[in-house]
């Protein structure tokens, strides 16, 4: 799946802009669950924005310490 592709070629991308527009995009298809290729998608899409939180929150704290 496209994006799926996508998701995984940006995995390095973890700004707070990035993760709010994907939160949003999880948002706009959640409506759509009955489909299994949302659903699909929606379950990799929460694993991937998991991941990019973790990436966040660390970056976050290691500007705080300089």
């Amino acid at each position: 799946m496209i994006a799926q592709e996508v998701l995984d070629s940006t995995q390095s991308l973890g700004s707070y802009l990035v993760i709010q527009q994907l939160t949003d995009l999880k948002r706009m298809l959640a409506g759509q669950r009955t489909n299994t290729v949302v659903t699909s998608f929606l379950e990799y899409l929460d694993k991937a924005l998991k991941a990019r939180l973790r990436m966040y929150q660390w970056l976050s704290k290691g500007d705080r310490q300089h």
